[in-house]
């Protein structure tokens, strides 16, 4: 099966490759990494990448942190006994 992988983009004078989407995110040593799906590869190419990695994709991560923010509301509502929306 052939699979046809996204190249890399130049931006800045530099190779970028472009983001699909953010699927998680953890702290590690008080600095938050993000885990990347990558356009045009499969989920077994998700890679870790920190904050700063992650300048050309703004609206992205804004969106996802946007994501996490609800859930975390949400979470805290159930837990006072309070709707889930």
């Amino acid at each position: 099966m052939f699979v046809s992988m996204t190249p890399p983009v130049t931006v800045d004078g530099e190779e970028e490759y472009e983001v699909e989407g953010i699927t998680d995110m953890e702290e590690r040593n008080g600095k938050w990494f993000f885990r990347v799906k990558w356009k045009g590869y499969g989920s077994e190419e998700n890679t870790w990448e920190p904050r700063e990695n992650l300048k050309n994709a703004k609206k992205i991560l804004e969106k996802f942190e946007k994501e996490m923010k609800k859930k975390a509301l949400g979470a805290a509502k159930a837990l006072r006994g309070g709707a889930v929306s």
